[in-house]
């Protein structure tokens, strides 16, 4: 058939060329014969000659994905699944189809050759049409989809991933000016092929990578340098993805950038968010003339949102800019860009100020000094690659041994022994010279051998030169080393950086022959990966080391081009600004950026700024002139941050702003900030003005998400004076807080609420907080649910019936149940789905939150309680709700809030509580633990631990039994079951809020009991003390701890010893364990008893003690001693690795003793339990083989018990030396790791090849 297509088209033997091109078409296209026979040579004929072009409309008239199987579905960049039945044809064309894709990477190699334009036009309609566009990924809407199939087939699909990091070598003779012929073929502008080039519209960032061959056309640059005006107005023609890609090809090649200045700033001021500032930082390489001609130029004539990017840009140029920014403040005449204009000479004017003041000195360092290891090295080199070897070739053998007996097949332990003993003694002798730095051999050097049991960090002449040495050869990269605390914990474990200075650091990845040591130490703490080693060094050993580097700063800020390299590498802005946070003094170069961030629409790091910018001494005047912006926003930010600054002298410009201002929400914020500032603001809290405002406001345009609070009715609500509260003026107020969408509100919402009477600010807050939730958690109704199910289940019984004809046999555990599923089975099924199913969310609607503060705690802890138990994923909302109660002195909430921030489930809800509780703690000028102390609730119960009733003509009193049961008496002190209907005498009012105090006690008791428990459980591990007086106030005279702390043993503490060990008897002496009362002295301190820090003799007579007063103590005080274990140089207990159990009962046993699941991990597999201890800033981490979500109950093995002080991931986490754990927390926690070993089955010799990971 292929000669006769020869002889068709006239081809003799002087047009080789051409028929070797006719000899690869027809091997590409000769599969689709399996769809028609005609196919194959048509289309061959169309391609060389343009003969049959109506087999074009023939394959694009085709209803499957046949054609495009067949020929290995070319052209697809991104991920495509073709129709199932399509796959099917490939098995019985396997052999056609391999020689179709080899010959369609042969075919490409003649473009620029002997395949003409016009050839390679109609091949690349030809595939969009054998395609049918079905895996088409549209990069720029100004290309046709036949040029964009040939050129990603040709530089991509044809090519395979094997290709992309690769050379030109199949693609050789490929130009752009081939491609730019292509195009003018067609009659097309041929410079069109540069928005293929860099347009990336549809294509996600990740996958950009898979067209980098387009940037290896030999001619790329030329081609660009040769049509200047095309490329230099190409960035108006691209996507934001297509700008974005545009300007990372700019900041990779400098040369290029150099001849477009006027693209850069075109970019700068008119790109898509990344692009802008990807272009921003490239200013600084262009010739700085350049840059201040353009943008002078744009200043003059740009668009107004150009004119107000050149104002911003110029400012952070410098002093030298402000001639231009005064002239073109003369002749402006819009507003928005005259205000940006001054902002730009206000920040130049700042900028002009810290100048004056911005010497510092930076203290000199000392370098580490690198030592030769001793002879003695050789030996003990021998000695540990000996030792690993045996071990490992008694690893292999037992899997060899393991393989036998199972389905599957391990070779890792074999490749590990395998590897070592090629290392073997010639290379184990070079090792000593190589760390030492005698040899250049380019032996690699195995840190398994090098530190096995940390025997090479005895030798005193060891330190981090010689690590570095060793282990950055793991960690080589092409521009230097990588580094990050995942390396340096190997050297320093968790607290060892306290003494590490980064020039010290610096200077020792120098000496150990690494190059780019300052990019290598700069980029560990800019870089956002997760790594919190920032957190552990010292400041004073940071800021030294980026002052003489203060361009890596810059590059972070985005004031210079990124050197990063990769696709998901970025910088952490927040590390820059913490690090700029430890200078003595604000370099001034930073200080345009710094306002920028400080009153720019980003939030991220706006605070953050602002801190470091009241350094200034001029600083308020920056923030008072951004009260005159045109953007809301801002405004709102200058009043809050003039709050905050706290200097009276801006009350003249915030007043100058109200007169002014028209909307309600900066109005608000600049009366909040005036009350504040200590200003009298009642003549705007007055009933009359709030009601004219609310009238008014109310006739504006709603929030149409509010309607379903707007529509009900509101609670009749009264002021502090009895008098009715308009229903307006409480509408409003749900407005306007809805508007500020700040679920903690601000202080003018504050100041509203307690314009209310405690009673209505109680129901509103039980109003909005119940609504909140229930328009959070909408569900469909029971008929709605089965009118769903009824509808639907017939097909999925269908499904599960076909799933299991043809997978029930090969899987049954996945699939044998659907065997005998029955129609009403699976109704059920949908119904309950549909039932859980979430109709809305009410997260939008947050900002109602801020007006919820003032319900009764109890109801609240109950609500929420409630709502974290059955809607825990919803994080966002939990969150919203707690930031509203923190405005709450209440104790019960106050309470509720610790519990949270010592343990939560969602570690982000965690964070959040505690954050809450510092500002708590903070508003009252208190710690944490006094703060907790001085807020325990009492549920009702006075300093006698009597809770009074009142029903008017007489009372009741409840008191607690020994259990913490309720006791109720009547008038005449007979006990009574319940609290009796009220008489004719009584006050039916007081009965009826006599019932619900007595409900509620009850309610709060629990609570108590659980919260109270868990703090002293925490005090005890913390091994806190407690002043005397404070101890006998807020412990011994609480009506409901005094009965807690009777149940525990206590110590006495003066001058660091311990005076005397007792517990508070029932009728309020302090008894020892003898029964001789003692009496505390008014400058000790108390702390709780542990066995870890008692002798046998104390331990055994107070257990006696408490056996003989039958008194159970509140938690296991005495029963934990310290283990007798040698924990030098440890980071982990692991005396029950290898004990088995399943993953069902080890929850069981960790969420007993307290312990939360892990954070899922990739995979979501999780492999630890832990408990905090926020007290002491530690957690507890019990570590195991590892269970995934949706748990199922599968082998587990326990793994080791470790503490940590860092936050994160399990991965990234720095282990503390068990040295550096208290004594009371380590007992505490190892009995709680035998604890799980205990419901273990035993230690199994074999656990490792009974578990799945």
């Amino acid at each position: 058939m292929f000669e006769r297509l020869l002889t068709t088209l006239g081809m003799g033997a002087e047009q080789k060329e051409q028929k070797i091109i006719a000899d690869l078409l027809y091997n590409i296209v000769n599969p689709l014969k399996a769809l028609n026979a005609d196919y194959p040579e048509q289309l061959a004929a169309y391609i060389l000659t343009g003969e049959h072009a109506g087999i074009l409309l023939a394959l694009q008239s085709r209803t499957d994905d046949d054609a495009a199987i067949l020929l290995n579905q070319p052209g697809t960049l991104n991920w495509w699944r073709p129709q199932p039945g399509s796959q099917s044809l490939i098995q019985g064309n396997k052999k056609l189809a391999n020689q179709s894709k080899n010959a369609r990477v042969n075919f490409y190699q003649h473009l620029g050759q002997d395949l003409t334009p016009e050839q390679a036009v109609r091949y690349g309609k030809f595939l969009a049409a054998l395609t049918r566009g079905q895996n088409y990924t549209a990069l720029s809407a100004q290309v046709p989809s036949w040029f964009e199939y040939f050129m990603v087939d040709g530089l991509h699909s044809s090519l395979g991933d094997s290709a992309l990091n690769k050379n030109m070598q199949f693609r050789k003779h490929w130009t752009v000016q081939a491609l730019h012929d292509m195009l003018q073929s067609e009659h097309l502008d041929g410079t069109l092929v540069l928005n293929l080039l860099f347009d990336r519209a549809n294509l996600y960032e990740y996958s950009w990578s898979n067209l980098d061959l387009f940037y290896r056309l030999p001619d790329f640059e030329a081609y660009i340098l040769s049509h200047r005006d095309a490329f230099a107005g190409l960035y108006l023609q691209l996507s934001a993805n297509g700008q974005h890609n545009l300007l990372n090809y700019l900041e990779r090649t400098p040369a290029v950038t150099q001849h477009f200045p006027g693209l850069v700033i075109g970019c700068a001021l008119q790109g898509s968010k990344k692009a802008r500032l990807i272009a921003q930082s490239l200013l600084p390489n262009l010739k700085q003339e350049d840059v201040q001609e353009l943008l002078a130029e744009k200043l003059q004539h740009g668009i107004a949102k150009e004119k107000t990017g050149a104002a911003e840009l110029l400012a952070r140029s410098g002093l030298a800019a402000k001639p231009v920014l005064q002239a073109a403040l003369v002749q402006e005449k819009s507003k928005a860009v005259i205000q940006a204009v001054e902002q730009a000479l206000a920040r130049l004017a700042s900028l002009d100020h810290a100048k004056d003041d911005e010497e510092f000195a930076i203290p000199a360092f000392e370098p580490i000094v690198f030592q030769k290891l001793p002879a003695s090295v050789n030996a003990l080199l021998q000695e540990n690659y000996q030792a690993v070897l045996e071990k490992a070739q008694a690893d292999a053998e037992q899997e060899q041994e393991d393989n036998k007996t199972r389905d599957w097949n391990s070779s890792w332990r074999q490749a590990s022994y395998k590897r070592l003993k090629n290392i073997g003694g010639k290379k184990l002798a070079e090792y000593a010279d190589i760390i030492n730095g005698d040899s250049n051999s380019k032996t690699g050097l195995d840190p398994q051998v090098i530190f096995y049991k940390n025997h090479l960090n005895q030798l005193p002449e060891y330190n981090l030169v010689h690590f570095l040495k060793i282990s950055g050869q793991s960690h080589r990269r092409q521009d230097g080393l990588h580094l990050s605390s995942y390396i340096l914990d190997d050297y320093f474990k968790a607290d060892g950086y306290q003494n590490l200075e980064l020039r010290q650091l610096a200077d020792a990845v120098t000496q150990a022959g690494y190059e780019n040591a300052d990019k290598t130490v700069g980029l560990m703490l800019l870089q956002s990966n997760y790594d919190d080693l920032i957190e552990r060094l010292v400041p004073e050993h940071v800021w030294p080391f980026y002052a003489e580097r203060q361009d890596l700063l810059a590059e972070a800020l985005g004031l210079l081009p990124s050197q990063l390299t990769g696709s998901y590498a970025s910088y952490d802005i927040e590390a820059a600004l913490k690090i700029l946070g430890y200078f003595p003094k604000l370099p001034a170069r930073f200080i345009p950026r710094l306002l920028e961030l400080a009153l720019g629409e980003g939030k991220s790091h706006r605070l953050q700024a602002q801190l470091l910018l009241e350094r200034l001494g001029d600083i308020r005047l920056r923030a008072e002139e951004a009260l005159s912006s045109s953007k809301q926003e801002i405004r709102i930010v200058a009043a809050e941050w003039l709050a905050r600054l706290g200097d009276p002298l801006a009350v003249a410009a915030l007043n100058q702003a109200l007169k002014k201002e028209k909307r309600e929400v900066v109005i608000a914020a600049l009366l909040t900030s005036l009350e504040r500032l200590g200003e009298d603001i009642s003549a705007y809290l007055s009933a009359d003005f709030l009601l004219k405002e609310a009238q008014k406001g109310l006739k504006g345009k709603l929030p149409s998400s509010l309607l379903w609070l707007l529509d009900k009715p509101f609670p009749q609500l009264a002021w502090q004076n009895g008098q009715v509260a308009e229903d307006e003026i409480i509408r409003w107020w749900a407005v306007l807080a809805h508007k500020l969408k700040e679920p903690a509100g601000n202080a003018l919402l504050q100041r509203y609420l307690s314009l209310l009477s405690a009673s209505s600010q109680q129901q509103l807050g039980e109003f909005l907080l119940d609504g909140f939730i229930r328009q959070d958690t909408r569900h469909p109704s029971q008929d709605e649910a089965l009118q769903e199910a009824n509808q639907h289940a017939p097909n999925r019984l269908a499904g599960y019936k076909n799933a299991f004809k043809n997978y029930g046999q090969k899987y049954p555990e996945y699939y044998g149940r659907y065997e005998h599923i029955t129609l009403e089975q699976v109704v059920e099924e949908i119904k309950r789905e549909a039932l859980s199913r979430y109709l809305g969310s009410a997260i939008g609607d947050k900002g109602i939150l801020a007006l919820a503060g003032g319900v009764q705690g109890h109801k609240a802890v109950h609500f929420i309680q409630q709502y974290m138990k059955d809607h825990y994923q919803r994080r966002a909302q939990i969150e919203a709700m707690i930031a509203a109660l923190a405005n709450s002195d209440d104790p019960v909430i106050i309470q509720f809030l610790l519990s949270i921030a010592r343990r939560y489930r969602t570690a982000s809800v965690q964070e959040k509580a505690r954050g809450l509780i510092e500002a708590i703690a903070e508003r009252n000028g208190w710690s944490n633990d006094e703060l907790a102390d001085r807020t325990i609730p009492t549920a009702g119960f006075d300093e006698h631990g009597i809770l009074t009733l009142g029903y008017g003509g007489r009372d009741f009193k409840v008191s607690l039994d020994e259990n913490y049961k309720f006791v109720l008496k009547n008038e005449d002190g007979k006990e009574i079951k319940a609290l009796p209907a009220a008489r004719q005498s009584d006050d039916e009012e007081l009965a009826k809020e006599a019932k619900k105090q007595f409900s509620s006690a009850k309610k709060e008791l629990k609570q108590i009991l659980d919260l109270q428990t868990a703090r002293l459980y925490e005090a005890m591990c913390a091994n806190r003390r407690w002043a005397v007086a404070e101890w006998q106030q807020y412990l011994a005279e609480h009506p409901i701890m005094k009965r807690l702390i009777q149940r525990l043993v206590w110590q006495e503490i003066a001058d660091g010893k311990v005076v005397h060990t007792f517990r508070p008897a029932e009728d309020g002496s302090l008894i020892n364990a003898e029964d001789d009362e003692i009496e505390l002295s008014a400058d000790s301190q108390i702390q709780l008893a542990h066995a870890a820090l008692m002798d046998g003799a104390s331990k055994q007579d107070w257990q006696q003690h408490l056996k003989d007063y039958k008194v159970k103590p509140l938690f296991a005080q005495l029963s934990h001693l310290l283990p007798e274990l040698d924990v030098q140089d440890k980071d982990a207990v692991d005396d029950r690795l290898g004990w088995m159990s399943d993953t069902f009962t080890l929850r069981g046993v960790m969420n007993k003793l307290g312990y939360q699941r892990g954070q899922a991990e990739d995979g979501g597999v999780f492999d630890y339990y832990s408990k905090s201890f926020n007290s002491l800033g530690l957690t507890a981490y019990i570590s195991f083989s590892g269970s995934y979500l949706p748990e199922e109950n599968m082998p587990a093995a326990l793994y080791r018990l470790s503490f940590s002080r860092n936050k994160g991931s399990s991965w990234n986490r720095a282990d503390l030396a068990l040295n550096d754990v208290p004594k009371i927390l380590f007992a505490e926690c190892y009995a709680d790791y035998h604890a799980a070993a205990a419901a273990c089955r035993g230690f199994d010799p074999e656990w490792e090849k009974k578990t799945p990971w």
